[in-house]
């Protein structure tokens, strides 16, 4: 680059002091016709032509030196997101090895005790909830490992089709409260905002994908909220569809309000409690813009936390 650069300048230097010398005299000529005045400038064109060509390099040494900046501006902050990226990958390997000894260790543990002759069948029935339970850990971590993969190369699968909002999110609240209600065991409210009893809310989205980010934002809410409630709503604004889920938690403070979308990353509050090791809210967000959409939160601590998301749709109608 810099072997052509000073070509450029020998090169622009040449071809105007050879067109100065070729045609400055007629130039000249052709507009002066006093001798006297001729000779006069004749004196000053050789200042004329280093004023102008001084010019010309002083604009390209300065255009180059601007280029050559922002090549290291640009170099410099992809070093730096190198370092970021290694040193989170080294952080994940740690954290990975250790969250998925975790349930291994559990599994591997209670099979030895379920093994045992000696053990009580009620006995025997608790080990098997463990194993099972700790199986179910360490299937989601691997799951979510590759679909952090999947989302990194921009191999995450979305098959859109036509869906009822309102059937869907109706069968989503029935999951959570049907089932061993949830929210009742944690002594919490559930609200569901604008519900539409006997209409439907049809759009076009991959069904599986937003409940994965539903299931995982609800999971959240559940966990990280002692007590109060957690609300779910939606509506449909122009072209948007807008889904929120609300609550009462311990709330996440303004500096940590984007670092909780990057991977690997996590509160203190999420340390604290040892909930994961910082992959739900990234694919989340992977998947939310994978569908051309955003994800908003807006969270104070001690007042709760409210994660919206903006769909957009091609086809939104309400009957």
């Amino acid at each position: 680059m810099e072997r052509y650069f000073a070509l450029k300048i020998a090169v622009a230097y040449f071809i105007l002091g050879f067109l100065w010398i070729l045609f400055s005299d007629y130039l000249l000529t052709f507009f002066i016709v006093d001798l006297d005045m001729l000779t006069k400038w004749q004196n000053y064109k050789g200042w004329f032509y280093i004023a102008v060509t001084a010019l010309m390099l002083y604009w390209l040494i300065r255009r180059q030196m601007k280029r050559k900046n922002r090549l290291l501006d640009e170099l410099e902050a992809a070093r730096l997101k190198a370092e970021e990226s290694d040193r989170l990958k080294t952080a994940f390997l740690s954290n990975m090895s250790h969250e998925i000894r975790t349930p291994l260790n559990g599994i591997l543990g209670f099979s030895n005790l379920i093994s045992e002759e000696d053990v009580p069948v009620e006995q025997k029935q608790l080990y098997l909830k463990q194993i099972n339970s700790n199986g179910k850990l360490l299937l989601k971590i691997i799951n979510d490992i590759i679909e952090v993969s999947k989302i990194q190369e921009d191999q995450l699968a979305i098959s859109y089709e036509q869906v009822d909002l309102s059937l869907m999110l109706d069968n989503f609240i029935k999951a959570y409260t049907l089932n061993g209600n949830v929210f009742k065991k944690k002594g919490l409210e559930l609200r569901v905002l604008n519900r539409l009893e006997s209409e439907s809310l049809i759009i076009e989205t991959d069904p599986s994908r937003l409940l994965q980010v539903l299931v995982n934002l609800m999971d959240n809410a559940i966990k990280y909220t002692a007590e109060g409630w957690i609300a779910i709503g939606y509506r449909l604004e122009n072209s948007e569809v807008q889904i929120w889920i609300e609550d009462t938690g311990s709330g996440i403070a303004p500096e940590n309000q984007e670092i909780i979308f990057e991977r690997f990353k996590q509160t203190s509050t999420s340390k604290k409690t040892g909930a994961g090791f910082g992959l739900g809210l990234s694919i989340s967000k992977g998947i939310v813009e994978a569908l051309h959409g955003t994800i908003e939160l807006e969270s104070a601590p001690g007042r709760g936390s409210r994660f919206l998301i903006k769909l957009p749709t091609k086809t939104a109608l309400q009957t």
